[in-house]
């Protein structure tokens, strides 16, 4: 199984469960699973299939994100 596919299984299954904490602060399942699927469908359709990207960032929701998308 993919790890994006766990993750949508997760989000079906128990989507109002927090996904992680941050600052004190809860992502529900469903959150990220929204997030992970719109920086998809940018980077798909915005910057193309095959591109490279880089990213630099510290231990956050979005560096979660972004390695599930």
């Amino acid at each position: 199984m993919i790890i994006t596919q766990q993750l949508s299984l997760n989000a079906g299954k128990e989507g109002n469960r927090a996904a992680l904490r941050y600052l004190g602060k809860e992502m529900r399942y469903i959150e990220l699973k929204t997030l992970v699927s719109r920086l998809s469908y940018l980077l798909i359709h915005e910057i193309g299939h095959g591109a490279r990207v880089g990213f630099m960032t510290r231990n956050s929701p979005a560096t979660l994100a972004t390695f599930f998308a």
